[in-house]
C-alpha cells in the first residue's frame, strides 16, 4: 500500500537538501505577497465604494462618468446663462444705439429722447395734418406716418430688451437654473462635481491598478 506523507514528519536529511528549502521559503513568500495584493485591491475597493456611499461626494452616482456627465450638464447651464446675459446685453445694445447722437452716422431715432418723444412728435403732427387740406394734408401724414413707423421700431427694441431681461431674471427662478440660486451657486456645484470627478477617477484607477497586480 502508498504511505501518505505527514508533513510534521521530518525526513531525514531533509536540510542536506537546500534547494528544497529554499523554493519552500519562495512559494512561502509568494503567498504573502498574494495576500497583500488582496489585502490592497480589498482596501482600494473599500474607499472607492466609501467615496459613493450616502454623505459622501460620490452619493447618487455610479462612476466618475455619471458625475462627469452632471459637471457637465452644470456647466451647460452656466453656458446657456451667459447666452442669455449676452442676449440682454446685444438687446440694450442695439436700443441704445437707435437713439444715439453720438455715432456716425447717428441712430434713426437720435433726433428724440425716447419712445414717448416719437410718439408725441407723430401724434402732434398728425393733429396738424387734421386741420390742413389737399397736398399738404398729405405731406403731414407722411411724415407722420414715418414717425409711428420710426416709434414701431423703437418698440421693437424696446420688446426686445425686455424679453431678454425676463430671460435672464427668470433662469434662477422658474428656468432652467431654478434648482440653484444664482450663477456664483451654479459655478460652485460644477466646481464640487469636477472635484469629485477627479478623485472617483484616481479611486477608480487605484482599484484599476490593484486588480491589475492581483490577477
Amino acid at each position: 500500500d502508498a504511505e501518505i506523507w505527514d508533513p510534521h514528519v521530518q525526513i531525514p536529511g531533509y536540510d542536506q537538501y537546500p534547494i528544497i528549502g529554499e523554493e519552500a521559503a519562495r512559494v512561502e513568500g509568494l503567498g504573502a505577497q498574494f495576500d497583500d495584493l488582496e489585502r490592497a485591491l480589498s482596501d482600494a475597493q473599500g474607499n472607492l465604494d466609501v467615496f459613493f456611499a450616502e454623505g459622501n461626494p460620490g452619493e447618487g452616482y455610479a462612476d466618475s462618468t455619471e458625475i462627469g456627465e452632471e459637471a457637465g450638464r452644470v456647466e451647460g447651464l452656466g453656458t446657456d446663462y451667459a447666452d442669455l446675459e449676452t442676449a440682454l446685453s446685444d438687446a440694450q445694445g442695439d436700443f441704445d444705439a437707435f437713439f444715439d447722437d453720438s455715432t456716425d452716422p447717428v441712430g434713426p431715432g437720435s433726433a428724440f429722447a425716447d419712445i414717448q418723444a416719437i410718439g408725441d412728435e407723430a401724434s402732434r403732427l398728425e393733429t396738424l395734418a387734421a386741420a390742413l387740406e389737399g397736398d399738404a394734408a398729405d405731406e403731414m401724414n407722411e411724415a407722420a406716418a414715418a414717425l409711428r413707423a420710426l416709434e414701431a421700431e423703437a418698440q421693437g427694441l424696446d420688446g426686445a430688451v425686455t424679453t431678454a431681461q425676463d430671460a435672464v431674471d427668470g433662469f434662477f427662478q422658474d428656468g432652467a437654473g431654478s434648482a440653484f440660486e444664482d450663477l456664483g451657486d451654479l459655478q460652485s456645484v460644477a466646481s464640487d462635481l469636477r472635484t469629485a470627478e477627479t478623485e472617483a477617477l484616481r479611486l477608480e484607477g487605484e482599484v484599476s491598478d490593484a486588480q491589475e497586480a492581483r490577477d
